[in-house]
């Protein structure tokens, strides 16, 4: 399994909605976990954090309230499929 080296992040604006993107190298559910509450308070305003996860000890995914498997399902699916 490729692991991520350091921390990436970009971003874009459709429509005036603000999307970022953000990669992070874990090596658990938990460690995601406490990731996820860091950019909740990092980010309180942001109306969705949508989250996949591929750790060799888990995986998961999350649309955070967005239409089911829109958002979530895609960036997991890069996850698996791409190094």
């Amino acid at each position: 399994m490729v692991q991520l080296a350091k921390p990436v992040s970009t971003e874009i604006e459709i429509k005036k909605s603000r999307f970022i993107g953000q990669l992070y190298p874990v090596a658990s559910r938990n460690e995601a976990r406490e990731k996820l509450a860091e950019l909740r308070i990092q980010h309180p305003n942001a109306g969705h954090i949508c989250w996949a996860l591929k750790c060799e000890s888990d995986s998961g995914l999350d649309d955070d309230g967005e239409p089911s498997g829109t958002d979530a399902k895609p960036m997991y699916n890069v996850l698996m499929h791409k190094k």
